[in-house]
């Protein structure tokens, strides 16, 4: 019979337990702990992009396609939708190649029959050497060297292309390259505000733009004068007054002709047409009236002109200035030069007139830009190619004239133009000589500056013909300025006198060619005058039918001569 388990075996199996029950104790506290310590972590971690509630589903994006062009912008977006989508490198090659087209597609496919593509950098540096601009093309000096030429949009666009090229360059950088890109007016009012940043300066920049966006629109002589904007001032406080229109507005509306029931029922007896005066058939068409656009042209502007020395001899008093008729009324003719320039940033047709002594510019436009003006020496009279003297006392000094990015110091005479902004003359002409023209092109070419700087003008007006009805639109909307109808006269001809009606000779001139009155001798019947029917003839031709012919079937038919 076994011996009962002693006290001392029975300490030590309750000894072993406990230090069992301590042991899975302390496991159990060291994996709340750990679980405790990555619950933190979890929390502390930003959420995934594409990681939403439950209730969300994740975005979906297409990956554009790539054809070659724009390489390092579709560079940029395929890494971003691969980023976001969490890709393995190793499988962003094969997925890539399911949006490429064209070139980018037959490269693609070189390389992986060459086996070129060893990793994702890799096949992303082919293309970048393959597609994108070469070293050669600066971007840091192109970016230096960018300058606004045309629209604010537009200069935004070339800067930020050339701008995502160039990285590991400070804020000020850019910021400077942008400012000193603008147009000389925009560049001063952003630069004046001194803008902390790039931002701000892109806003300041399309700020200033919308303010200054009405511009003075070219003139047409031909059509009716457009209002001008109102003018635009720093100092909101004086309202401007508004400019008279160049020319009044016509007043006299175009009659239209209504017949009474009189004049219709006599037109209904003599078969003529209600609208013209031609007689009216089956199918009747109105002759359709043209308009004609007609401009003052001169094989030589200048005979207008007295001469230089006669004028100043005349007008020695006062200074005495000149400027051609052309000039003067705006017309265009062969021999004329118009291009187009600005002024403090606003658009204005220039005429370069060499009849022209002085500079001038229209009274209305130097209002409206707020040019400073000064009074002159000596009172100033200008002679007109008509022979017409208009007083001037006032100049515009020191007038900066954009003309092909080139400016241009100059003093402008105020004076009431027509169809043209600003006029060139010998003054100006005399700061660039020599220049060629041709009026062929038209172009003009000088040297200013130690630069060859090459002027296009404008072509001239191509007048078309226009239907009635837009004739009548352009008329109530008091748009024609003047009409003019060409007709065509017949002369009358000459008949034999009343004292004397059995002439038979008309009226020749005071001395005819002996040749010509030898001839008019010799066949005097033939040019007398007739007097009774032809004479009969002694046979009458008739017309015979075949044997037995019926009648042919015809349909009954009015006929229009019956």
């Amino acid at each position: 019979m076994a011996d009962p388990p002693s006290s001392h075996d029975e300490l030590t199996k309750i000894n072993i337990k406990l230090e069992q029950l301590l042991l899975s104790q302390a496991n159990l506290s060291n994996t709340l702990h750990d679980i405790a310590n990555r619950t933190t972590i979890l929390e502390n971690q930003s959420p995934l992009p594409h990681s939403s509630s439950s209730t969300t589903r994740p975005l979906k994006f297409d990956l554009p396609t790539f054809n070659g062009f724009d390489a390092l912008g579709w560079i940029f977006k395929v890494n971003q939708f691969f980023d976001y989508h969490h890709t393995p490198p190793d499988q962003r090659i094969q997925i890539a190649s399911f949006y490429l087209e064209g070139q980018a597609l037959a490269c693609f496919q070189w390389m992986f029959n060459n086996g070129l593509l060893s990793s994702w950098e890799a096949f992303l540096q082919a293309l970048e050497l393959r597609f994108a601009p070469s070293k050669f093309d600066d971007p840091i000096a192109a970016l230096c060297k960018l300058t606004q030429t045309q629209s604010l949009h537009e200069y935004l666009s070339e800067f930020e292309t050339l701008a995502n090229r160039i990285s590991d360059y400070p804020p000020n950088f850019y910021l400077s390259c942008f400012l000193s890109g603008l147009k000389p007016p925009l560049r001063r009012e952003v630069t004046a505000l001194q803008p902390p940043d790039l931002p701000h300066a892109i806003a300041l920049a399309k700020l200033h733009e919308d303010k200054f966006r009405p511009s003075i629109p070219p003139l047409n002589c031909f059509g009716r004068t457009p209002t001008p904007p109102p003018p635009l001032s720093l100092s909101p406080s004086i309202p401007p007054k508004p400019l008279p229109p160049l020319l009044p507005t016509p007043t006299n509306k175009i009659p239209i002709k209504r017949l009474t029931e009189a004049e219709m029922q006599v037109r209904r007896d003599k078969n003529l047409c209600f609208n013209c005066d031609e007689r009216y058939t089956r199918g009747h068409q109105c002759k359709p009236q043209f308009l004609l656009l007609t401009t003052f042209d001169s094989e030589n502007p200048d005979d207008c002109l007295l001469s230089e020395d006669s004028t100043l001899t005349e007008e020695s008093p006062s200074e005495a200035g000149l400027i051609s008729l052309h000039a003067f009324s705006g017309h265009w003719t062969p021999r004329t030069f118009r291009v187009t320039g600005s002024i403090q940033g606003y658009a204005v047709q220039i005429l370069v007139d060499t009849g022209a002594t002085h500079n001038f510019i229209q009274h209305r436009v130097a209002q409206f830009l707020h040019l400073p003006t000064q009074p002159t020496p000596s009172p100033l009279r200008v002679m007109v190619g008509n022979g017409e003297f208009l007083p001037c006392s006032s100049f515009c000094p020191n007038v900066t004239l954009t003309l092909d990015n080139q400016e241009f110091s100059i003093d402008l005479y105020p004076l009431k133009l027509s169809g043209t902004d600003v006029v060139l003359g010998v003054h100006w002409l005399s700061m660039i000589s020599p220049f060629v023209m041709d009026y062929n092109g038209p172009l003009m070419r000088f040297n200013w500056q130690q630069k060859l700087v090459e002027l296009k003008g404008d072509p001239g007006p191509n007048p078309s013909p226009i239907s009635a009805h837009q004739l009548r639109r352009l008329h109530n909307t008091d748009r024609v300025e003047a009409l003019f109808q060409l007709t065509l006269e017949s002369h009358p001809i000459p008949v034999p006198s009343s004292s004397n009606p059995s002439t038979t000779e008309t009226t020749l001139p005071s001395s005819p060619e002996p040749t010509l009155q030898a001839l008019i001798s010799r066949y005097s019947t033939l040019f007398s005058t007739p007097t009774s029917l032809p004479p009969t003839r002694p046979t009458d031709h008739s017309i015979t039918l075949s044997p037995n012919t019926q009648p042919i079937s015809v349909r009954p038919y009015r006929y229009p001569h019956f």
